[in-house]
């Protein structure tokens, strides 16, 4: 969870919701297929609430109304959505910088998605010995995050999302729709096409 204070804010919008979101939603288009690019606050998709103080605007996921999302994949549109949510106010919503993995978890678990696929810069969770664990159920991530094991950023992907299985390393996310089954199977990393942890349910 990243310190959002007053002047970060309108940086961190600027970017996550303009200039990041429409380079991935230009690329995806192409590709070939149709993507539209919005942040967690367009259509009151992500309504958060406040995180404690010290962390300023960052912003916690209370509901997710997911009826944007729905609609652009019933017309088969690829919707890419930045990490920024609101906190509702008046006479204006309160933006709010929140965690990517998180909003993801919120978001698929809102639509009944069959999994959740992270692709990340790091090799995968590290058990006690240090190596990458090619699964891990919830309960003994749970464990891992109490002993400390699992810390930091990892708790999110480790912990942060319902019941599931947690694969460290896939090779093949060339085709997303079909990449948590593609993670489950094969637990080989590629270093050439980053790391993947899939959250599938059980």
């Amino acid at each position: 969870m990243r310190v959002t204070d007053e002047k970060v804010l309108p940086v961190v919008v600027a970017v996550f919701a303009g200039l990041v979101n429409k380079r991935i939603v230009a690329a995806i288009n192409a590709a070939g297929f149709r993507a539209v690019g919005f942040s967690g606050a367009d259509g009151r998709l992500l309504e958060c609430r406040l995180a404690p103080p010290e962390f300023g605007f960052v912003g916690e996921p209370e509901a997710v109304h997911p009826e944007a999302v729905i609609a652009l994949r019933e017309a088969g549109i690829i919707p890419v959505v930045s990490p920024i949510g609101y906190v509702p106010g008046s006479p204006a919503d309160q933006l709010v910088n929140v965690n990517a993995d998180t909003v993801a978890g919120s978001i698929a678990a809102a639509i009944g998605a069959e999994g959740v696929v992270f692709l990340t810069d790091v090799e995968g969770v590290r058990g006690p010995t240090g190596t990458v664990i090619p699964e891990l159920d919830m309960a003994t991530a749970r464990a891992y995050i109490a002993d400390g094991t699992i810390a930091g950023g990892m708790i999110l992907e480790g912990g942060g999302l319902p019941p599931c299985r947690v694969a460290g390393r896939a090779r093949d996310h060339s085709r997303w729709p079909c990449a948590p089954r593609v993670a489950r199977k094969r637990q080989i990393g590629d270093p050439n096409h980053g790391v993947m942890a899939t959250c599938q349910r059980c």
